[in-house]
């Protein structure tokens, strides 16, 4: 049905019914015609291929009516404002259609078909007509009988003879105006489809608008298998490649009428995939320090994206007991390491003895008695007790109490030895050390004081152990000398020896010296007229040194005075040098005897007077 609501026409149709005797067995003859009676047909609008339909409002067409009934009619069009025409007068209809007459007492609808109902406005006229008929029996050469247009009354035929039929119609009458709507799709489309096979699609098509009636929609031809329907909607991944494809979408109403969209599809082969990377796996390591200490739980590896927590656990062996760990994660308890797996992890159990020791190593100096405490044992129960262990060398001696060593190493080597810590349970532990005899040299380091332009210092050759004695030697520049040693040498003897117990750094000390020159008055001739002694004589003298001159006169001469770094007239002198100092004595000749020259050989030089021979040399001072 395009979805018109039925509408009821009413007629007042004079009708007649005849019955028409047509020779047989049953010997009846004659016209027999009933009464004119009106009747109430019903107009259902057009079915699916554009039929009206026509059936007695009361069930029947009463039961005045003997004759067959036939309906006339014809379909009118309005125009554009909804106006229909005149029958007959200025238009005709745009169909018409006779639908078959019916048995008087059928209640069977009657149909009348339009092919030219194509959407828009129409409205039905109608009418019923009592046709007669008659047929005539079987016979040679006979023909049936036909119905007669607008005949007055029919006489029986003869067998081979056609018999006349009269007509008896209704006036038109009119059905009310009705909209016949078709489907349509409007400006809606659908894109022509690209899909890849093994890829999830979903597609919803259009809606058709108008029509009469529900919808129906069908796609032809359907997508591949796996892209299911589910009303408009499509969807799925289709499991086959398709070349371009056309599909036709179509909605049909209820009188068949219908509407297309087209639009294609192609099914693409799947692109060959690159097979994701496998997921990044973190490890977690786990190591036992020392080995021999325990155990840590099993290496672990898991999805690094996961960032799963695992936790290490420590297990100690016998005589050991978990201490620490180092490494990642948090958590202090032997079964207590968090580690947050995100990337690579590595944890480190640490166990220690129950009773344990670091042990030593030391060096023992060659030459010199050494001792050194033994570091003490930990952990343990209770106090713990030292005693010898193995390997100790005869020159070491082992003082169990006060835990040191001692001795003096015979010569460069190295020994190893133990001792043994016992706790209170009876615990033990061996403790190892490991002592280095060893010669160890020393520097000698000699200075000159004030500065070295007074003198130096030089010592025998290196290197120098302990127990080595070294000699030294102080060596004074000109114009200076040297004055004491300090530090690991003393005393002021240029030579010193020191003996090498440790670092060894000494000191020459250096002063500077000072000349003192002396000089005598003398003749022209040189003749000395004396001399000076100096008390102490030295080559050069210190700084502040006091030095006594002495005067002593020569036969003839006698001491006159001092003069330069020296003063006065007595014969004694004393000279500060803080200096190069020069001082001189002067002398002058002993006056001789009066001479009287009347007596003979008193002016002659005495024998006595050595100088006399130098009579004519006058002094140099004049």
């Amino acid at each position: 049905m395009f979805g018109w609501q039925a509408e009821r026409m009413y007629y007042r149709a004079r009708a007649q019914g005849c019955r028409i005797i047509v020779p047989g067995p049953v010997g009846i003859s004659g016209d027999q015609c009933g009464a004119w009676s009106d009747f109430t047909p019903t107009i259902y609008h057009t079915n699916s291929i554009g039929q009206v339909v026509v059936k007695a409002a009361n069930g029947n067409l009463g039961a005045s009516f003997v004759s067959s009934r036939a309906a006339s009619f014809e379909l009118y069009e309005a125009d554009g404002e909804g106006n229909f025409c005149t029958p007959g007068a200025n238009c005709d209809p745009v169909a018409s259609a006779t639908a078959p007459a019916w048995s008087p007492i059928s209640t069977v609808p009657r149909f009348a078909s339009f092919g030219s109902m194509n959407g828009g406005t129409y409205r039905v006229r109608a009418r019923i007509c009592d046709a007669g008929s008659a047929s005539g029996p079987a016979g040679a050469g006979g023909a049936s009988g036909a119905s007669g247009a607008d005949a007055v009354g029919g006489s029986s035929g003869t067998s081979g003879e056609r018999v006349a039929a009269s007509t008896e119609c209704g006036v038109w009458s009119w059905s009310p105006a009705f909209t016949h709507r078709l489907p349509s799709f409007g400006t809606s489309r659908v894109d022509d489809q690209s899909w890849t096979k093994g890829s999830s699609v979903s597609l919803t098509l259009p809606a058709a608008a108008g029509g009469d009636g529900s919808l129906t929609y069908t796609l032809a031809p359907e997508f591949p298998q796996k892209v299911k329907r589910n009303g408009r909607t499509f969807s799925g991944a289709p499991n086959a490649v398709k070349t371009r494809t056309m599909h036709t979408w179509t909605a049909t109403d209820e009188n068949g009428d219908k509407d297309s969209i087209t639009f294609h599809v192609t099914v693409n082969a799947a692109p060959t995939a690159t097979p994701d990377p496998p997921p990044e796996r973190c490890t977690l390591t786990v190591h036992a320090s020392p080995p021999e200490g325990g155990t840590v739980s099993d290496d672990t590896t898991v999805d690094c994206s996961t960032s799963t927590n695992l936790k290490a656990k420590a297990e100690p062996n016998t005589g050991y007991r978990f201490s620490h760990w180092s490494g990642d994660g948090t958590g202090t308890g032997a079964s207590a390491r968090t580690v947050t797996m995100s990337t690579d992890r590595s944890v480190t159990a640490h166990f220690e003895p129950t009773i344990a020791c670091n042990g030593d190593v030391f060096v023992f100096e060659v030459g010199r008695s050494n001792s050194k405490a033994l570091s003490a044992a930990r952990n343990g129960s209770g106090t713990i007790t030292y005693s010898d262990g193995t390997g100790r060398p005869t020159w070491l001696a082992f003082d169990a109490p006060t835990h040191v060593v001692s001795g003096t190493p015979p010569g460069a080597g190295a020994w190893l030895f133990s001792t043994l810590s016992t706790d209170a349970d009876g615990n033990k532990a061996y403790c190892p050390h490991w002592v280095e005899g060893k010669k160890i040299p020393y520097t000698v380091i000699a200075r000159v004081s004030p500065n070295t332009a007074w003198g130096s210092v030089s010592k025998s050759a290196g290197p120098y152990y302990y127990g080595d004695r070294v000699t030294l030697r102080a060596n004074a520049n000109p114009g200076y000398r040297f004055v004491k040693w300090s530090g690991a040498a003393s005393g002021t003897s240029t030579t010193a020896r020191v003996t090498v117990e440790g670092p060894v750094s000494v000191t020459a000390t250096f002063e500077k010296t000072y000349a003192l020159s002396v000089s005598v008055t003398k003749t022209a001739r040189g003749y000395l007229h004396g001399s000076v002694s100096r008390t102490p004589w030295k080559a050069a003298y210190a700084y502040n040194d006091r030095v006594t001159l002495r005067a002593n006169a020569n036969p003839g001469y006698r001491f006159v005075r001092w003069s330069g770094a020296a003063s006065g007239a007595s014969t004694t002198a004393r000279v500060t040098m803080n200096g190069d100092k020069a001082a001189k004595a002067h002398f002058e000749l002993i006056p001789l005897p009066p001479c009287d020259p009347s007596v003979p050989g008193s002016c002659a030089c005495p024998p006595s007077f050595p100088i006399c021979g130098n009579a004519d040399d006058e002094d140099e001072d004049g």
